[in-house]
């Protein structure tokens, strides 16, 4: 289970992710909200963008999430959002181009080994 998270997307392929396998969250303090470091529907939110993204591929569509970097203000009114939400990206869905060709980074740098990216227990 752990190996599928190695092939998690990330800006530029930088890979900056570590992960610490700890089975027990009581031990932290983490079965109380005010514990985490981000709100829980930032979170989820997350989650369903990864799957939106990974259900678009199955469905031979070409996905890409990004984050709006300027403008954000005029987005959110033009697409109507309410007030009381917070933006966190866009996803662009569309057909690949017969013409495409696969490149860019994955071809070009290595996955971070397991070992160095997944710590258990503790760091």
């Amino acid at each position: 289970m752990l190996e599928v998270a190695r092939h998690a997307p990330s800006g530029g392929f930088s890979q900056g992710f570590d992960f610490i396998a700890q089975p027990d969250k009581l031990q932290f303090g983490m079965d109380k909200e005010e514990n985490w470091p981000v709100p829980f529907w930032t979170v989820d939110t997350s989650m369903a963008i990864m799957l939106i993204l990974l259900a678009s591929v199955n469905e031979g569509l070409g996905a890409w999430y990004f984050g709006i970097t300027r403008g954000e203000h005029d987005v959110v009114r033009e697409l109507g959002v309410p007030p009381s939400c917070t933006m966190l990206g866009v996803i662009a869905l569309g057909y690949p181009s017969s013409e495409d060709k696969p490149r860019g980074s994955v071809f070009t740098i290595r996955r971070r080994p397991f070992e160095e990216m997944f710590h258990i227990g503790r760091w």
